[in-house]
């Protein structure tokens, strides 16, 4: 005789589980892809385990490229080739190097070209495995704004030659080159005359470009290191440093 043994079990719970954690884990990535920054995690080993579609737009590798493959893709030399062993360092001494700490670095995009990026690094950990996950954002427009920033403090907007804030900077450093060497340089004080006419009669288009072209004159007349700066209006120096004045 055969005898069948009809064993049933209610997998309701483990189906309902299942399910809430695929909801859960679709809803997390559902915000991991509306984010501004691009968020990239990382294995012990180093693979990349996920990456955002802020991430995709930034490096411009899709996921599907970069899941599973070592994070130093996404880094340029020095730091490409040396990563696995800034891991293994981490592995065997726990010295945080990065970790906790934003900085500021260089990121590569699929295509090789380099830019920008600020990163903060943090780290989980889940039945004793670490697993890494850093925060991306390209800081290029603020590099940008920053340098143009800086060049309407220090250069002059129409002719781009020094403006008085930064030779007064430069005579400084002359100054104390110069206490320090014994040796003598040159301050030259020069204006245009009757400039006001030129605008007044070819109106200022034509006298902003005699400007440009005065500046660019000054500046072939001088050595590599010397400076021509524009004070306003038609008024420029030159500051010649000790041993321009030789021969």
């Amino acid at each position: 005789y055969t005898h069948w043994v009809s064993v049933q079990r209610d997998i309701t719970e483990r189906v309902h589980a299942k399910n809430a954690l695929r909801a859960s884990l679709q809803h997390t990535q559902a915000i991991l892809d509306n984010m501004a920054d691009g968020v990239v995690t990382i294995g012990p080993d180093g693979l990349v385990r996920t990456f955002n579609k802020a991430a995709t737009a930034m490096f411009g590798y899709s996921a599907e490229e970069v899941v599973g493959h070592n994070v130093s893709m996404l880094m340029p030399e020095p730091h490409r080739s040396q990563h696995d062993g800034y891991l293994e360092h981490y592995r065997h001494t726990g010295e945080e190097r990065v970790i906790g700490r934003p900085r500021e670095l260089e990121g590569r995009r699929k295509d090789g070209s380099t830019f920008p990026m600020n990163l903060s690094v943090t780290q989980t950990v889940h039945l004793g495995e670490a697993t890494f996950i850093g925060l991306v954002r390209d800081i290029t427009q603020r590099r940008s704004d920053e340098e143009e920033i800086r060049r309407l403090a220090f250069y002059d907007g129409l002719t781009g030659l020094p403006n008085r804030r930064l030779l007064a900077d430069h005579l400084r450093h002359a100054l104390a080159a110069s206490s320090r060497s014994g040796l003598y340089g040159a301050v030259m004080f020069l204006d245009l005359d009757h400039f006001k006419q030129v605008n007044d009669t070819q109106g200022h288009a034509v006298g902003d470009d005699l400007l440009q072209q005065v500046a660019q004159r000054l500046q072939m007349a001088v050595r590599e290191g010397d400076t021509v700066a524009r004070l306003g209006g038609d008024e420029f120096v030159l500051m010649l440093e000790a041993g321009a004045l030789d021969g």
